[in-house]
């Protein structure tokens, strides 16, 4: 799947250059896709839920009512059962390019190119991966898709094709 660019002049309205891409970077197999769509619909239901226990923990506090205080528990425990499966799943996604974690935090130097989403190299990740179906690496810059590589495109590109003409005896 090539995506194609045309330009058309504005003189004569005709087709100049038609240019193919190489397609985004793909993943190798479906459980490495899996675990990156996990880990990150993971580290941001567990932003969403530390943020709806914290608000409803004060109003809690305030009002001194238990009831608030019981949901407010079961938010900081489904934020860390939530917390865990990320680091579980977040440690085994890797970029298809270079093989780094793009959804662990890192001492790492991040790529000219990464971008930050409230001041994360990690959400922007999770949140592009889950709305747009594509993701840039912090680490690496390059794009990859959201898709498992088609085996056949593999092959035929590794195999050589060979000669049909037979040399005479």
């Amino acid at each position: 799947m090539y995506t194609f660019c045309i330009y058309i002049s504005k003189k004569n309205r005709n087709v100049i250059l038609i240019t193919s891409f190489p397609p985004m970077h793909a993943f190798h197999s479906h459980r490495s896709l899996l675990q990156l769509r996990l880990s990150s619909l993971a580290l941001w239901g567990m932003l969403v839920f530390f943020l709806l226990s914290m608000g409803m923990g004060l109003v809690a506090v305030v009002q001194a009512d238990f009831l608030a205080m019981k949901r407010t528990f079961f938010c900081e425990c489904l934020v860390v059962i939530l917390a865990l499966l990320h680091r579980l799943m977040a440690g085994s996604a890797s970029c298809p390019l270079c093989r780094n974690q793009p959804l662990v935090a890192k001492g790492c130097q991040k790529h000219r190119k990464a971008h930050r989403l409230l001041g994360s190299y990690r959400l922007e990740v999770a949140s592009s991966v889950l709305l747009h179906n594509s993701f840039r690496c912090p680490y690496c810059g390059e794009s990859s898709r959201c898709c498992v590589r088609d085996r056949r495109a593999v092959y035929e590109d590794s195999v050589q094709p060979t000669s049909t003409k037979h040399s005479p005896p």
